[in-house]
């Protein structure tokens, strides 16, 4: 009897505490998983001075944790400066442009980072200023710099 209940206690117990032991490591998510990301990036202000021109270099992101790549089209960078909101892209006609050092221009690499260019628009002027910078993925902000003083 006493080894009938030992043998179901061996066999419940892996079954029991499967929700408490948990495997943290794995950050990947699956298609269409709305869940956390892990990742995190930090924005910093360009060594290029600002100009009233219309093609100034405004910040470098590099992430500062990273697990994960992103799929470009499920990513949206947006910039705040002033009243004004302004979308970034990797291509097109946005007033904001995101270069890429990676080898893959569909996604974010996780060892890549971006710089942020003016494209055909006068975002900041030679005055510079500060810009909010929101990054979202999957419909989730990915945390990170909230602001950066560009000069």
């Amino acid at each position: 009897m006493k080894r009938g209940i030992a043998t179901t206690i061996c066999l419940l117990l892996p079954v029991l505490l499967s929700g408490c032991i948990a495997n943290n490591t794995d950050f990947s998510l699956s298609e269409g998983d709305q869940g956390h990301n892990p990742n995190v990036f930090r924005a910093l202000d360009s060594a290029a001075a600002t100009t009233n021109e219309s093609n100034d270099t405004l910040m470098s992101i590099r992430w500062t944790e990273a697990h994960q790549e992103m799929n470009w089209a499920e990513v949206s960078v947006n910039l705040m400066i002033g009243d004004t909101l302004y979308m970034c892209s990797i291509s097109g006609d946005d007033p904001c442009l995101i270069s890429q050092d990676g080898d893959d221009d569909s996604i974010w690499e996780i060892g890549e980072f971006l710089t942020l260019f003016e494209n055909d628009a006068d975002l900041i002027g030679s005055n510079g200023g500060t810009i909010v910078i929101r990054i979202v993925y999957r419909g989730e902000l990915v945390p990170g710099t909230d602001s950066v003083h560009v000069v």
